[in-house]
């Protein structure tokens, strides 16, 4: 997939990968409502709703994302 728009999604810097861990803590858990996996697809459904390039994967972005909620009792909201 070549897309200038979304070059940004697939530089390397902004990429966090699961298993994100601070202190022996995890702080990365995968999408588990089907509300915050709407809410993901509705930022980009093209990207997030499409399946990975691999050859013969039939799985979706979105259904492999992650969240970080807080790190070390910091909160993130989108």
């Amino acid at each position: 997939m070549d897309d200038a728009l979304l070059k940004c999604y697939r530089q390397r810097e902004w990429r966090i990968i699961p298993g994100f861990v601070v202190g022996g803590i995890c702080y990365c858990t995968p999408l588990t409502a089907a509300a915050q996996k709407e809410k993901l697809l509705a930022t980009d459904e093209r990207f997030w709703g499409s399946k990975f390039p691999d050859a013969g994967s039939n799985t979706r972005r979105v259904d492999e994302a992650f969240i970080i909620e807080n790190v070390m009792g910091n909160t993130f909201q989108s």
